[in-house]
């Protein structure tokens, strides 16, 4: 359905807290990663698991960064007669490293309300979401809030809705 859907205008926004929630269901790892393949973009809030946060991790290309190395001496002079009795010398070294631009641990530590988003052919952005207070939010527009009373009035889930 994922593979044939967006040629048809149909959309579809999928959820899951694991990659293997999805193997799961599915009974199968290859029907799993194939579903996979075919979203288009990726949100990724913080996960527990390193295969989950490989998900995105894995698309991304490694980067170059600049290491620097500070490199510092002093010699003895064994010349009884000259003045200087020691040099020294100070140098900063610098060399690119290759790494990958994200690692599973960043995907891991995301604080609350932040994610890492694949969009529009595989852009990656940071982003973080407003998150809800606990009581009543004088801020929100009446709009918003007579449209949060509405979901909770009528979201409901079950299993096999489609039928």
């Amino acid at each position: 359905m994922v593979n044939k859907s967006g040629g048809s205008g149909m959309q579809i926004t999928a959820y899951s807290q694991s990659r293997q929630d999805l193997e799961a269901r599915l009974g199968n790892v290859a029907k799993a990663r194939q579903v996979e393949g075919n979203f288009n973009n990726l949100i990724m809030l913080r996960v527990k698991e390193k295969d989950t946060a490989e998900l995105l991790t894995n698309q991304l290309p490694e980067v170059e960064i600049a290491q620097i190395m500070t490199v510092s001496g002093a010699n003895d002079s064994s010349d009884t007669d000259s003045s200087v009795d020691f040099t020294s010398s100070t140098q900063d070294r610098i060399s690119m490293l290759r790494v990958p631009m994200l690692e599973p641990g960043h995907i891991t530590a995301l604080p609350k309300g932040q994610a890492f988003c694949l969009l529009d052919g595989g852009q990656l952005w940071k982003v973080r979401f407003p998150l809800p207070v606990e009581d009543d939010d004088d801020d929100m527009p009446e709009n918003m809030q007579a449209l949060t009373r509405e979901m909770d009035r009528n979201y409901h889930t079950a299993e096999q809705w489609w039928n």
